[in-house]
């Protein structure tokens, strides 16, 4: 809420307008999806409401042949 990291922006990624992100929790449950992802992601679940601290996974559909994966930890 300070103005800084305040979003999961991933660089370059509006080059690619058919991308599609999802966003897990450490169980494997699907909390939030966007497609396309516009950089906007706050850290909100589906519902709307905040997510709570913790570590999230994303797998990012940049293009037909291409994912990446990784981690974005949530500390408010």
């Amino acid at each position: 809420g300070d103005g800084s990291n305040d979003l999961f922006v991933i660089s370059g990624l509006l080059a690619f307008p058919s991308n599609e992100l999802r966003i897990f929790n450490r169980w494997g449950q699907e909390v939030n999806a966007f497609a396309p992802y516009d950089n906007s992601w706050s850290g909100l679940g589906a519902n709307g409401h905040p997510l709570p601290d913790d570590t999230y996974f994303y797998v990012l559909n940049h293009t037909p042949d291409r994912t990446y994966n990784g981690f974005v930890v949530i500390k408010r």
